[in-house]
């Protein structure tokens, strides 16, 4: 019922003003009118025919009901644009802190390459890393949007509360063409098991994730997974637990100016329902910060091993991941 009611709240506040100003007007009609009824009622109290006294009080009753359920109704809509406001606002704080990082790796780059044209020589590796492709880019660019997201939810003062956020880039490997974690961020920087299980032999083990299914449909929207436990889901596992740790889950796909699929951000917790569906808008507009970078950098690279292939002295094939 209090998600019911905040909805109706949320409809009317994105009303246009004509049409606020429109309900406002009518709904202060209904009370006089209301008002107006009740108070030929109440005045039955000092009637001086049998039962107008309890009759008379019973609407005095009805009225302070009404008068209190307008007035919760009231607080609640005055506090529901409070925390709208403080959610609004401190949303454009985060995706403002994301574009200021991307501006700035971008200024490194820039820096580097600087650095690179004072130079009398200028190494392969060098022209390669620095010019054209690099994968620590897209180490960096994951890292940055790992930090702002971690900075902004992560802010109790228990360490017991304290969300482990992890973030992760679902791509084709440039060594067998199945699909890899090819970049990731979490709270111990800690390698993701799913790839243990792919250096077993498992190569394929990414094509049963919620990603795969993404980049097959050529999905071009960002994916709120609630709950991963929930039935309704059916989201599978790729090792034991893996649900504990994956309870809540933002997955944004990275694309080509073609429109072809070249990855997906994985973004998840452990706290199931942290990521929802009525926040979709916000994580969308906060990872889309990031995905062209990132689809850049997958391009630059898929670029770069493509034309080398034609060169007539080949230099090495770059094979990050």
């Amino acid at each position: 019922m209090l998600k019911k009611k905040y909805s109706i709240y949320l409809w009317f506040n994105k009303l246009s003003p004509k049409a606020k100003a429109f309900i406002s007007s009518f709904s202060a009609i209904v009370a006089f009118i209301i008002g107006a009824f009740l108070e030929n009622r109440i005045q039955m109290i000092v009637g001086g025919q049998p039962g107008d006294f309890e009759k008379g009080l019973l609407w005095i009753v009805l009225l302070i009901i009404i008068a209190i359920g307008w007035g919760f109704l009231h607080f609640s809509y005055r506090s529901f644009l409070e925390t709208h406001k403080d959610t609004n606002e401190k949303n454009r704080r985060v995706i403002e802190e994301a574009r200021e990082r991307v501006t700035k790796l971008t200024l490194q780059q820039l820096t580097n390459c600087d650095a690179i044209v004072e130079k009398e020589n200028v190494s392969t590796e060098e022209f390669r890393s620095v010019l054209i492709c690099e994968v620590d880019r897209i180490n960096n660019l994951i890292t940055a949007a790992w930090e702002v997201v971690n900075s902004h939810y992560n802010v109790s003062d228990s360490p017991t509360e304290r969300i482990n956020f992890e973030l992760t880039l679902i791509t084709p490997s440039i060594l067998d063409s199945e699909l890899t974690v090819a970049s990731w961020r979490n709270k111990d920087n800690r390698r993701p098991k799913s790839l243990l299980k792919r250096d077993e032999g498992e190569i394929d083990i990414y094509q049963r994730t919620e990603a795969a299914k993404m980049m097959k449909n050529n999905d071009s929207d960002t994916r709120i997974i609630e709950d991963t436990s929930a039935p309704s889901e059916n989201y599978e596992s790729l090792y034991e637990d893996q649900k504990t740790r994956i309870r809540s889950s933002v997955l944004h796909p990275i694309i080509s100016s073609k429109s072809k699929p070249l990855g997906v951000l994985v973004l998840h917790c452990e706290v199931p329902g942290f990521f929802k569906v009525a926040d979709r808008r916000f994580w969308h507009e906060l990872l889309s910060v990031f995905a062209p970078s990132v689809a850049l950098e997958i391009e630059r690279i898929n670029a770069y091993n493509k034309a080398n292939l034609h060169l007539s002295d080949p230099i090495e094939k770059y094979q990050p991941y």
